[in-house]
């Protein structure tokens, strides 16, 4: 009985799999594991160059119009932006990364419609690899592939209607199917009518097994006209000022006059200069070579009236017209319009590769039967190291990877102006600004202008003149004020200025070393307030034949010693320099009282020759409350942590990864809720995943308007022994709300000692012993040279404090010629937060001053206490060494 069950419980899978196993082996056989093939290579080479994030440019504006959908630059692209609409929804990185995705895809879709294009002319599917991987990794569509460009989706549809008119030579698709994607691609891209002559003689040439009738007429025009509808679209999507205006954009006619007023020999320069060269590169000279060969035997097999009837003469007509196109219409970069004819010159190149690989196999034929079956089977195959060539070359011209830095770099500068600013830029620089604003909400009160619209030009100018801000990308965009007005540069923008600021310098003098002086001071303008762009300038005074690199670092600085803007720069070696600096001070600065902080550097020899404080100043709060949309935040809070008067409006995340030691800074945007007359007070946490509290800072918050922005900026300082682990971050006032969170995570530590090639054991204090150096070079040096000195400490046990190594090289009198002093390893490992028993490897870069006398001189290092000063006892075989300095080697300097 249990064996006759069990015999019915196998019978019922072998049943299932008797069936299921021939359905899998069909399906396989159906399936072309050759095009799957292409597909995850074409897909795998394009993700990796795929652009990250926003781009400028026209790929900036595809890229936030398919998030509005908005209606791009003419001819509106109402299919591509309404797709690609969709493409946003898709939960994989920013809006601008999936709207570059889509770009990548549409790349693939048209690679394998190529590739199908080529096996149906030839049969043949090593040539059609060859054919399709060709055009992949050709380096102008690979580019437009990696970017967010309507380039390959209007490539999908030329190889979408070559292979429908391939197909309707072999009888194989009826005529309505070229019909519906020609209207469809007529929604996307106008260049797509360079087709219809091809298409007209095709269809002319396959009439024989194509029955007309009124009634196909009727059902081919619908089926052309109707995607039109989609212009809908454009028509709603923006505002008209006439139905003129409106034909002119979705048709281009606009372009027409410029293009038919250009001069025949600068119609034949641009064919000789651009569109020739960018034809020879585009598929390699042998690929341009095959796709000769290939047209030739397709337009010979038209006229013998052969099974391909009809498909030369489309792709030669097409292709023609590409180029005439690309000679006419002038731009920078030709291979914009040529790719368009690249899809058609790929399957001519399958047919010419085919043609040569039959003649040559004709001719083995004659010579040797067997050689002949290879050359029919095999060397086809060979031929595919011509696009595994194109990948290895194009791989660096088509990576688009790289470009991560835009968006950052663009918002930078739109965080770096005053509120309610006017910015005047190019069309490429306008497209990510655009994005910032519209995707992401960043700094929507800034105004931007395009340098050729004059009527906006205008208003900019009248905004000049009434004392408002107006900053400029290029400074060739505001070449209308150049005689007339004073530009300032703001980081990397221009600030145009009504009038020439008048400075009032205070003497001053503060001598660093013995070769700076500081001489004057003075700001503009007066008085100082927040939301405005203030100009420093500083008089200096350097001996006229100093040999040093100087550089200077300047820093804002509050009453609580916080720094809230620095610059740092190099100071030219002549006298009676007046340096000028831009700083903005920003709509959420807190007013108050403010002082600058300088601080002049020796380059040549990294020598700090000093720190000078100037005295303070007070900053006032704007006239009038800026706007919450000129504060950039990269998040908000989903509750208020109720501080009287106060609400929180966002924050700058600090990052996700942090040290144990390390000091870990919030900055958070309020608001005030109503005029504010007493101080307040919240709290800044670092909380476990139990909910319990490793670290506390308070938060002062000032008395405010109704409606003031102000920006505070509390540090935690995470415990030295923090287990790592995640943290979160709350702001609490009466409640306590979640911000983000920190992943800490404590660096690896070394207990046991590494090989040390000059042995030492001093004891410093009572928790650090040095063990010993290396250095990295012999210790013969030239001047203008460099050593690298490592030395290697040993953590006796936990230390609270921070303390800062000093290396000093000092000569046979004693006198100072370089000084190096920081935290161990280049200031990211600072003493506090060594273990006990744990071993540091500390590094250190020694400059030799160019102007160095030859002679012996001693290297010195120690620690010290950076807030007194006061050296750590320095002790070796029981003796305390002179000025706890530890004369470590001699260099010989010639």
């Amino acid at each position: 009985m249990t064996a006759r069950l069990r015999s019915r419980r196998l019978a019922v899978p072998r049943r299932m799999a008797g069936k299921l196993l021939p359905a899998v082996a069909r399906l396989s056989a159906r399936i072309d594991w050759l095009a799957v093939i292409i597909a995850v290579v074409v897909s795998a080479a394009y993700l990796r160059t795929l652009a990250p994030s926003v781009l400028w440019s026209d790929y900036g504006e595809y890229q936030y119009s398919a998030y509005g959908p908005m209606v791009p630059h003419q001819t509106g692209y109402p299919l591509f932006i309404l797709l690609a609409k969709l493409w946003t929804f898709l939960p994989v990185g920013d809006i601008a990364y999936r709207v570059n995705l889509m770009s990548a895809f549409w790349g693939v879709v048209t690679i394998l419609l190529t590739y199908e294009c080529v096996k149906r002319l030839t049969g043949q599917k090593a040539i059609a690899a060859v054919s399709a991987l060709t055009l992949a990794f050709s380096a102008a569509f690979w580019f437009y592939a990696s970017i967010s460009a309507v380039r390959t989706f209007h490539t999908l549809f030329v190889a979408l209607v070559t292979l429908l008119v391939i197909n309707l030579a072999q009888r194989r698709t009826p005529v309505e199917a070229i019909a519906l994607a020609l209207g469809l691609s007529l929604t996307h891209h106008r260049m797509t009518i360079f087709l219809f002559p091809g298409v007209a003689w095709a269809v002319w040439r396959s009439r024989s097994h194509v029955r007309w009738s009124l009634r196909r007429w009727i059902v081919l025009a619908l089926l052309f006209v109707l995607p039109q509808a989609l212009y809908l679209f454009v028509v709603f999507g923006r505002q008209w000022g006439s139905a003129r205006e409106f034909w002119n954009f979705v048709l281009a006619l606009n372009e027409g006059p410029a293009v038919l007023s250009k001069p025949l020999e600068q119609i034949l320069a641009q064919f000789a200069q651009q569109v020739l060269p960018a034809l020879w590169k585009s598929l390699t000279p042998v690929g341009l070579g095959l796709a000769l060969v290939g047209f030739v035997a397709l337009g010979l097999d038209d006229l013998r009236g052969a099974n391909r009837r009809g498909v030369g003469g489309y792709l030669i007509v097409g292709w023609v017209l590409n180029i005439f196109f690309a000679g006419i219409h002038f731009t920078e970069d030709p291979t914009h319009y040529l790719t368009h004819g690249f899809v058609l010159q790929a399957v001519a190149m399958g047919a010419g590769l085919a043609t040569l690989l039959d003649g040559l196999g004709r001719v083995a034929l004659a010579l040797a039967p067997a050689l002949s079956r290879f050359a029919k089977g095999k060397a086809a195959w060979l031929t595919l190291v011509l696009p595994l060539v194109m990948a290895w070359v194009n791989l660096p011209i088509a990576d688009q990877s790289g470009t991560g830095w835009i968006g950052p770099f663009t918002l930078e500068e739109l965080t770096s102006i005053e509120a309610n600013s006017t910015v005047i830029a190019d069309w490429s620089f306008t497209m990510p600004y655009r994005y910032h604003q519209i995707v992401e909400g960043q700094r929507r009160d800034i105004t931007l202008i395009m340098d050729n619209d004059q009527a906006a030009m205008d208003r900019a100018d009248a905004k000049i003149k009434s004392g408002g801000a107006v900053y400029l990308r290029q400074r060739r965009v505001g070449n209308r004020w150049r005689e007339q007005l004073p530009f300032v540069a703001a980081d990397r923008l221009w600030r145009v200025l009504p009038t020439e600021p008048t400075f009032a310098p205070q003497p001053v003098n503060v001598s660093f070393g013995d070769a700076v002086t500081l001489t004057q001071a003075a700001t503009w303008p007066a008085p100082l307030t927040t939301n405005r762009l203030m100009l420093l300038r500083l008089g200096w005074e350097i001996p006229p034949r100093a040999e040093h690199d100087f550089s200077v670092s300047l820093r804002l600085v509050n009453a609580d010693q916080q720094i809230w803007l620095h610059q740092s720069g190099p100071l030219r070696d002549s006298t009676g320099i007046l340096s000028t600096t831009a700083w903005l001070l920003g709509p959420a600065l807190p007013p108050g009282d403010y002082h600058w902080q300088i601080t002049v550097d020796d380059s040549s020899t990294g020598t700090n020759l000093g720190l000078t404080d100037l005295p303070s100043f007070r900053i006032a709060p704007p006239d009038q409350p800026v706007p919450l949309s000129s504060i950039v935040v990269d998040g908000h809070p989903s509750q208020q942590p109720d501080v009287a008067g106060w609400t929180l409006v966002g924050y700058t995340s600090p990052g996700r990864d942090a040290q144990p030691g390390a000091y870990v800074t919030l900055p958070l945007f309020w608001q005030a809720t109503g005029d504010v007359t007493h101080p307040q007070t919240a709290r800044l946490q670092l909380r476990d995943r139990q909910d319990h509290i490793a670290a506390e800072q308070n938060i002062q918050l000032p008395q405010a308007r109704m409606g003031d922005v102000i920006e505070s900026r509390p540090a935690v300082s995470l415990p030295t022994r923090l287990p790592d682990g995640r943290y979160d971050l709350f702001v609490a006032g009466n409640t306590a709300v979640h911000l983000t969170f920190l992943n800490v995570k404590g660096r690896t530590h070394i207990y046991r000692a590494p090989p040390i090639a000059h042995r030492r054991q001093v004891q410093i204090g009572e928790s650090v012993e040095l063990l010993g150096y290396e250095l990295g070079r012999p210790n013969e040096t030239k001047p203008g040279g460099k050593v690298n000195l490592k030395l290697f400490w040993r953590a006796k046990g936990t230390m609270e404090r921070g303390y800062k190594v000093f290396v000093h090289v000092m000569d046979a009198g004693g006198k100072l010629l370089v000084q190096k002093d920081g935290v161990p390893v280049n200031w990211a490992l600072p003493t506090d937060t060594w273990a006990a028993g744990e071993i540091i490897v500390d590094p250190y870069d020694i400059p030799i001053p160019p102007e160095a006398a030859s002679g012996d001189y001693v290297v010195q290092i120690g620690l010290y206490d950076p807030d007194n000063g006061q050296r750590l006892a320095a002790v070796e075989n029981g003796s305390r060494l002179a000025d706890d300095s530890i004369p470590l080697v001699t260099l010989a300097i010639h």
